[in-house]
């Protein structure tokens, strides 16, 4: 028969096993170091209580068992396989791994600390990499709506538009003014504030409109008859009838601005010779509304008199129309006393006149027709 532990042994294994479950849940309750010195202390004592025990009974077994007994598995023998507990874990590590309780605690509290940041490092990783994917797919919506309002808008520079239904002439934009009620100085001042509305550089219509009879009536342009009799003049009867009902009024735009109006023709002969009738009396009847620049420049000169001394005296000098060649065309021009164009109109072609103040102004709108006649 297999020896037996003395009941005393087994009483005080179970005592320092129960010591050891009790350390440890101190331990897990994060004891003071204090604490853990003196539980270190009664488990060494009860390691070398457990090892005195073990070795009293292991001596003993050797006289009274024989060898071929001793040896034997203890589990043939009818005994239970003792049960391994994290208490029992802990007493072997001390005592065979030369440890000690507070190795042990410090080592199970740096193994909570690292799971508890390896815990905190993940979730961290994990909410980084959703603000990521968040802030990605709003890029990309804002990306998939800025292209999309570009597809959807018409980003292409605004079109040239025919300002004229029958094709007169094309610009670059046309802005109404209403001629309601206007006078000539209402109508200067309208011409100057459209003028500076518009962008700094193209060609413009400025689109006289009359107010129609009524709420359903449609708008229409004012024509050139009552277009002279708001700039209060009286033309020649048979220039009169030369002209035809539309016309059109525009400005030019490049650094300078530069007025001008075409008027289209029923009787170039009546035209022309109405012209030439009416040139001394061209500028004031076009000042205001082409924003023409002064005829007139006083000038200082010595004039001698009978007393031998010198005064200034104001001499006027008065401008006429001379013949000019524009473009291999022939125009009439009217420079200021300074010898500065202040008024030019031509025939471009027997069917149009131009009226403008600049020979660089009469090329452009020249141009102009030159192309949309080639379009028709």
């Amino acid at each position: 028969m297999e020896p037996q532990i003395p009941n005393s042994n087994k009483d005080n294994r179970q005592k320092i096993f129960h010591t050891l479950e009790d350390d440890l849940e101190t331990i897990g309750k994060e004891a003071s170091a204090d604490d853990i010195l003196q539980k270190k202390k009664r488990v060494d004592a009860a390691s070398q209580f457990l090892d005195k025990s073990d070795a009293h009974v292991s001596h003993h077994s050797n006289e009274a068992v024989p060898s071929e007994i001793s040896t034997a598995p203890r589990n043939s023998l009818g005994r239970l396989s003792p049960i391994r507990t994290y208490a029992s874990d802990v007493g072997e590590a001390i005592h065979n791994k030369n440890t000690s309780l507070i190795d042990i605690a410090l080592a199970e509290n740096a193994r909570k600390t690292d799971e508890k940041e390896y815990a905190e490092d993940t979730a961290r990783k994990k909410i980084n990499g959703r603000y990521f994917i968040a802030t990605l797919s709003i890029i990309l919506l804002a990306a998939g709506i800025i292209w999309t309002v570009i597809a959807l808008i018409d980003v292409a520079p605004r079109p040239i538009i025919a300002v004229n239904s029958d094709g007169l002439i094309t610009a670059d934009d046309r802005i109404v003014i209403k001629a309601s009620d206007l006078d000539r100085t209402k109508l200067r001042a309208a011409l100057i504030a459209a003028e500076k509305s518009l962008p700094p550089a193209g060609l413009f219509e400025l689109y006289l409109e009359k107010t129609p009879a009524t709420k359903e009536s449609a708008s229409v342009p004012l024509a050139t008859e009552e277009l002279f009799l708001i700039l209060e003049t009286s033309l020649p009867p048979e220039l009169l009838r030369a002209f035809q009902k539309k016309f059109f009024l525009g400005v030019e735009k490049n650094r300078e601005a530069h007025f001008f109006i075409i008027i289209p023709l029923d009787s170039y002969e009546n035209g022309f010779a109405g012209m030439l009738r009416i040139e001394e009396n061209l500028h004031a009847l076009f000042k205001d509304l082409l924003m023409l620049k002064p005829l007139y420049t006083i000038l200082s000169t010595p004039v001698a008199t009978s007393t031998a001394s010198t005064t200034p005296d104001k001499k006027i000098t008065a401008p006429r129309f001379g013949d000019v060649l524009i473009h291999n065309k022939d125009a009439r021009i009217l420079k200021t006393t300074s010898g500065e164009s202040s008024l030019i109109y031509a025939f471009p072609d027997t069917g149009t006149l131009i009226i403008t103040d600049t020979p660089e102004t009469y090329l452009e709108i020249s141009r102009k027709l030159d192309e949309n006649s080639l379009v028709r």
